[in-house]
């Protein structure tokens, strides 16, 4: 899995490995993070293959995932030769499967079901957003609320920037 995260002039781009072991699940590391001098399909490709050969896995690799951009899958009906995908099937000598990013997936299907509702969702959660996320005393009413309905509170979060797969690395301030 990999993504790419803009942050003004740096191309920061995680590569990320899931895998399943019978006693204890699917796992996902990251085993690569660096900053790209840009984002084409032969940038990208080359820099996962050298790290695929780094840590020993192009025998291992099954499936690539990643957005559902051209320069990753080229298009919608996936077809050419000049994307990331294609790349890897080509020089990796073996036909992975390609999964779109998951999140977009899911956000596009929802979106899709939200299209037919008669209100617009993402307005009513950014307001409930806004309603809490700065004032003590309405938050310690709604810890009130949960507390009385016997459910765990968590903080409300808001939208950001950044992209999905790069907020796995947390605060880590070495990349």
């Amino acid at each position: 899995m990999i993504d790419t995260s803009n942050h003004m002039n740096l191309k920061i781009v995680p590569i990320l490995k899931r895998y399943f072991k019978i006693n204890s699940g699917i796992h996902i590391n990251i085993f690569e993070v660096t900053n790209l001098k840009g984002e084409t399909a032969n940038i990208l490709s080359t820099y996962i293959i050298e790290s695929l050969k780094k840590h020993k896995l192009t025998d291992k690799i099954i499936a690539f995932s990643s957005d559902n951009c051209n320069t990753n899958f080229g298009g919608i009906l996936r077809k050419g030769s000049n994307n990331v995908f294609s790349i890897l099937n080509k020089n990796l000598k073996t036909n992975i499967f390609g999964v779109g990013c998951a999140a977009h997936i899911l956000h596009n299907s929802m979106q899709s079901r939200a299209d037919v509702l008669p209100v617009d969702v993402e307005i009513i959660v950014n307001n409930i957003f806004q309603f809490f996320h700065i004032y003590t005393v309405r938050v310690e009413h709604l810890k009130e609320f949960y507390e009385y309905a016997n459910v765990d509170y968590k903080n409300i979060l808001g939208s950001v920037k950044t992209r999905l797969l790069f907020l796995i690395t947390g605060n880590n301030k070495n990349y």
